[in-house]
């Protein structure tokens, strides 16, 4: 016990370094949390924020209403301007926008009593329309965005890519909008900042500061924060540019709030700046990084901040649970460790679920349910192999592993063959029970199923039973092969010599085992002999009922030595046994007159 022990406290450690790789984290990130939001589903969304979306159906409509012949629609004329008429009819796709189409879109924000704009676009060429759009940023509170990336050919270099200074003078300031998410995967979450620029902040935190007065707090090293998700792709109330700009005006439900600007199309797949989320109901959908800023600033607002704990506890609590689960497998016989298993497993999800939803805590749960299956398969193969070991006393070896790895099911299997049948009983056994007593007759009696089954089976034997003091073996044609009768020969030839050594280590004292060995060869039914309810490893068919008869014509028998071994004429024929071999002995008469041709097996 305190080796599996040992070994429980093991795995567990493993399995804790484990959750401190990168495979460790991407698995609970891409697994783990979808799970945990899948149990906490959809919540309620702060409406202190809105999504103005550039799709690719707004910048259509856009660049329609560019195109259509005659003057512009007047609700649009200040923002189809010649220059941005011409410059819509040079684009494709989601942009980019003229610079009047933004101060347009600002204007009917300002209009509509937005609190606050953050544009998670760059603004950084010239443009007619600038003085325009700069106006339009002094206007209201608005955020700009900068972009970050790696330098070409400088590795560890960030090269900063900022707004025109017109434009960053106008707004209340300027941060970075940087998604943490490994390609191919879900997304990681935020950076906080960006090594090489500390004055450089994310845009939700400085969007939180404006919002809510409090100042920001010390910058610190960059580090990428969790979002917490409301729901699938556009939870966050969208609204396009036909409804921002339509003939009747802003829609009144963006008054007092935050609104983001940017691109957001989750309905077109392949867009950049476009993430997977690990929620259950996006349905492929990737979530825009404007809508993910937005988020982040939500949470920051409301203080719904999602916390992961550091990683060194991470792996504490994996390596913890992977040692319980190790325990139960190992420790706990059967079912009972299974149980334990399933109990712990679901214990763990309540507890990590209820976590995430109360306290939006991001514990593990990809990992230790991976390793409670893990655990779950090492307690059925050692269940297995005890089984295999248990089977293997009650029915031969071969035909244990038939039985646990046979496809049929619980169907019961047997075989019409050829084989040889081996008899071996104790002579007198009964008068021997009566010296010895219960006990010590007991381990002479297993002392000899000893000595006779192991060369039975080293010569490719099956043990059927142990019918009283006897030993029944088979020699099936399909397990011992075509010279079936010669295997069978050499173990008989093998339990003598073995009876034979008993007897000389016996050094002259009184060995009351000796033994009586018949065999015969021909066809049997071989296999779970019995009913659907109960069956057991048998060979049966007039060669055993044979066999039967040729051991008790050997009680008749005066024989020198420890043992006397008697073969039926097909036994010698098959095993091709020389007449130097063999002392004829006449013919049985069985019971219905059948003859059995009797040989004795010569040393």
């Amino acid at each position: 016990m305190a080796l599996r022990l040992a070994l429980a406290l093991l795995l567990g450690l493993v399995a804790g370094l484990a959750a401190l790789t990168g495979p460790g984290a991407r698995l609970e990130r891409d697994l783990g949390l979808r799970l945990l939001y899948g149990l906490r589903g959809e919540v309620a969304v702060p409406q202190e924020a809105a999504i103005l979306a550039i799709d690719r159906a707004g910048v259509d409509w856009l660049r329609f209403e560019a195109r259509a012949p005659g003057p512009v629609k007047p609700h649009l004329a200040d923002c189809l301007t010649p220059p941005a008429r011409a410059a819509l009819g040079e684009t494709f796709g989601t942009g980019p926008l003229p610079r009047a189409v933004y101060a347009c879109a600002l204007e009917r924000l300002a209009a509509a009593g937005a609190r606050l704009v953050v544009l998670d676009v760059l603004f950084a060429k010239t443009d007619a329309a600038d003085a325009r759009l700069a106006a339009a940023l002094a206007a209201l509170p608005t955020l700009l965005f900068e972009r970050v990336e790696p330098a070409p050919e400088l590795p560890g270099v960030m090269l900063r890519h900022s707004p025109r200074e017109v434009f960053a003078a106008a707004a209340r300031g300027t941060g970075l909008s940087l998604i943490e998410a490994p390609a191919g995967g879900f997304l990681e979450g935020y950076l906080s900042g960006i090594a090489g620029h500390p004055g450089l902040r994310d845009l939700a935190s400085l969007a939180v500061a404006e919002i809510s007065g409090r100042p920001l707090p010390p910058a610190g090293p960059p580090q990428t924060r969790p979002v917490w998700f409301y729901g699938p792709p556009a939870s966050i109330a969208h609204l396009g540019l036909p409804e921002l700009l339509a003939a009747a005006g802003p829609p009144a439900w963006l008054a007092g709030r935050t609104v983001f600007v940017g691109l957001s199309d989750p309905e077109t797949p392949g867009l950049p700046d476009h993430f997977r989320v690990p929620l259950p109901g996006s349905d492929g959908r990737a979530m825009a990084g404007v809508e993910i800023m937005a988020t982040a600033f939500l949470n920051g607002l409301s203080g719904e901040r999602m916390v992961r704990p550091p990683p060194l506890a991470l792996a504490g609590i994996v390596a913890g649970f992977a040692a319980l689960a190790f325990a139960a497998a190992l420790l706990l016989p059967g079912k009972r460790g299974l149980q334990a298993g399933a109990a712990l497993g679901a214990g763990w999800v309540l507890i990590a679920g209820g976590a995430f939803l109360g306290a939006r805590l991001w514990l593990p749960v990809a990992l230790p349910l991976g390793l409670l299956g893990l655990a779950g398969f090492v307690a059925l193969a050692l269940r297995y192999l005890m089984a295999r070991r248990v089977i293997g006393r009650l029915a031969p070896p071969a035909w244990a592993s038939d039985i646990l790895d046979r496809r049929r099911g619980t169907e019961r299997v047997v075989r019409a063959e050829t084989a040889t049948v081996l008899v071996c009983d104790v002579v007198g056994s009964t008068a021997i029970g009566r010296g010895l007593g219960n006990a010590a007759f007991k381990g002479a009696m297993e002392g000899f199923y000893d000595m006779v089954s192991a060369p039975i089976e080293a010569a490719g034997g099956l043990i059927a039973e142990y019918p009283g003091d006897a030993t029944f073996a088979v020699f099936p044609e399909s397990v011992a092969g075509p010279d079936h009768a010669v295997h069978a020969v050499r173990a008989a030839r093998a339990a003598i010599a073995a009876a034979e050594r008993r007897v000389a280590a016996a050094a002259g004292a009184d060995d009351p085992l000796r033994l009586r060995i018949a065999l015969n060869t021909g066809p049997a039914e071989i296999g779970d002999i019995g009913t659907d309810r109960r069956s057991y490893y048998r060979a049966v068919g007039e060669t055993v009922t044979q066999t039967f008869a040729i051991e008790r014509r050997g009680k008749a028998l005066v024989f020198e030595g420890p043992a006397i071994c008697l073969l039926s004429a097909a036994t010698v024929a098959a095993a091709g046994l020389a007449p130097t071999e063999v002392e004829d002995l006449g013919t049985l008469v069985l019971a219905g007159q059948e003859q059995v041709r009797l040989y004795r097996l010569l040393p």
